[in-house]
C-alpha cells in the first residue's frame, strides 16, 4: 500500500501539485517509520523523495519568481515580451465557461 501511496505521490509532484504530493508523501514516510523504522532502507527512500519534492517545490517557486509570474494561472512576463501583465488582465476580464 506506501508503494502505491509513494507512485501516487510521484505523479502528483510531476503535476506540480506538490501541496498534495507532500501531504501524501508525509503519510507514506509516517507510515514506514512506524513499521519498519527510521533506519530502514524503504524508510530512507522515502525520505529522499520528499526532499527531492520539497526542492522541486523550490526551483518552480524560484522560477517562477525569476520570470515575473505572481500566480501559477498567469503566463511569465517575460515569454510575453513584457506584455504578459496586459495579457493577464484580459485573460482576467473574460467570462469563464461553465
Amino acid at each position: 500500500m506506501n508503494q502505491l501511496a509513494n507512485n501516487l505521490a510521484d505523479l502528483l509532484r510531476d503535476l506540480n501539485k506538490f501541496d498534495e504530493a507532500e501531504m501524501l508523501m508525509r503519510v507514506v514516510l509516517s507510515g514506514l517509520e512506524d513499521i519498519l523504522g527510521a533506519d530502514h532502507p524503504n524508510t530512507k527512500i522515502a525520505c529522499e523523495n520528499l526532499e527531492d519534492l520539497l526542492d522541486a517545490r523550490r526551483a518552480q517557486e524560484e522560477g517562477r519568481d525569476f520570470h515575473g509570474v505572481d500566480d501559477r494561472n498567469e503566463l511569465p512576463m517575460i515569454a510575453m515580451g513584457g506584455g504578459g501583465a496586459a495579457v493577464n488582465n484580459q485573460l482576467r476580464q473574460r467570462p469563464q465557461s461553465q
